[in-house]
C-alpha cells in the first residue's frame, strides 16, 4: 500500500529486537506482543512464515512508528489512496486500530478517513 522499494524488511517477533544485514538488504526484527499475531496469510513451506495482510502491515506500522502521530504523518508514507477508499480496507484499518487497543492509531485512522 506504500510505493516506495524497501531497503530493509521488518518483521515482527515475540523475541528480542535484532537487525541483520544481509546482501538482500536489511532485515530488521521488531518485538511485538503476542496480542498483536493476528491478520496474517501463512505462506512457504510448510506455513514456515506469515505474511502480513495489507490493512495489517498498515496498522503494524503505525503501531511501531509512534512519530506517525497525526494525519500529515500518515499521508507522508504516500499511502495507496485508492486502496485506502476501498470500503473493506477502511473496515479492516478501523476494527484492527480497536482490536490492538491503541488510542493513537484509532484517532489517526478516524481522522484520514473523515
Amino acid at each position: 500500500m506504500i510505493p516506495d522499494k524497501p531497503l530493509s524488511v521488518t518483521s515482527l517477533t515475540t523475541r528480542k529486537t535484532k537487525s541483520f544485514s544481509t546482501p538482500f538488504g536489511r532485515l530488521i526484527y521488531r518485538k511485538a506482543a503476542v496480542k498483536h499475531f493476528w491478520g496474517y496469510t501463512i505462506a512457504g513451506s510448510e506455513g514456515s512464515f506469515m505474511i502480513a495482510r495489507p490493512a495489517k502491515a498498515l496498522l503494524d506500522l503505525l503501531y511501531l512508528e509512534p512519530r506517525i502521530n497525526s494525519p500529515a504523518a500518515f499521508f507522508e508514507l504516500r499511502p495507496d489512496m485508492k486502496r485506502l477508499k476501498e470500503r473493506e480496507i477502511q473496515k479492516e484499518l478501523i476494527s484492527g486500530a480497536k482490536k490492538m487497543g491503541n488510542a493513537r492509531m484509532i484517532r489517526i485512522i478516524r481522522e484520514v478517513f473523515r
